[in-house]
C-alpha cells in the first residue's frame, strides 16, 4: 500500500513575499537611491549618520505591519492544518547531537503511529516518502 504526501495548507502569496524579504530589498534600494545624492551634497559620514538609523527604524516598522498583516493569515493556515491532525515539527536524525541534524517537515498522529514527512528547507514545500513510526513512546 503506497502511502500518500501529507498535505498542509500552502502559503500564501503574502507570506512568500514576507519570507523571501521583499520588503528589505525595496528598502534598500530606496536608502541607495537616497544616499548618492546626499553624499554629493552633506559628505559620507553625515549621510551615513542619519540613513543608518533611519533605515532601521524604517525596517523595523515595516517589519511589524508585516506581521500584524500576517498574523490571521498564519493562524487560520495553522488551524487548517490542526483540523486535518497535521502540525510542523522536527526529526532528529538518529545518533545526532548536533543541531544542524534535525529534519523539518509535518507530523500527523494517528491511533499507534505518527506519520512524518520532510520539507525542502525551513519553508519549502513537503517532499520525499513518509516516514512512519509505530509504537512512539516517550524519550524524555
Amino acid at each position: 500500500m503506497e502511502q500518500q504526501d501529507l498535505s498542509p495548507e500552502p502559503r500564501g502569496w503574502l507570506e512568500k513575499l514576507h519570507e523571501l524579504n521583499v520588503h528589505s530589498a525595496l528598502l534598500t534600494i530606496i536608502l541607495l537611491s537616497v544616499f548618492l545624492p546626499l553624499q554629493e551634497s552633506i559628505g559620507f559620514w553625515p549621510v551615513l549618520a542619519i540613513l543608518v538609523p533611519v533605515g532601521l527604524a524604517v525596517g523595523l516598522l515595516v517589519n511589524a505591519l508585516l506581521n500584524l498583516l500576517l498574523r490571521p493569515l498564519k493562524r487560520k493556515r495553522i488551524a487548517l492544518d490542526a483540523e486535518q491532525g497535521l502540525f510542523e515539527c522536527a526529526r532528529r536524525e538518529q545518533g545526532s547531537a548536533l543541531k544542524r541534524k534535525w529534519a523539518l517537515g509535518y507530523a500527523k498522529v494517528e491511533p499507534g503511529k505518527v506519520l512524518f514527512q520532510a520539507k525542502t528547507g525551513v519553508t519549502g514545500s513537503v517532499a520525499g516518502t513518509v516516514e512512519i513510526y509505530s509504537e512512539p513512546r516517550l524519550v524524555s
